[in-house]
């Protein structure tokens, strides 16, 4: 269940990825290159963080009433 954390579309993620391939070409080059600074990642991380409990939790519940249920 980690990986909706992981599959977050924001740059540190391997998610933030997945938006250069709906890009032009130099639009993508673009944001990768942003991606990379450290900067960035802290404020994915911190947006992550937040918004996490909203993602995981429906997926979390699903997948337990598939499992247990």
């Amino acid at each position: 269940l980690l990986f909706t954390f992981n599959l977050l579309p924001l740059p540190g993620f391997d998610g933030g990825s997945v938006i250069t391939y709906f890009m032009n070409k130099q639009q993508a080059n673009k944001v990768s290159e942003v991606m990379t600074h450290p900067g960035y990642n802290i404020i994915s991380f911190i947006i992550a963080w937040n918004i996490f409990p909203y993602i995981f939790w429906p997926i979390f519940g699903f997948v337990f009433k598939f499992v247990f249920i």
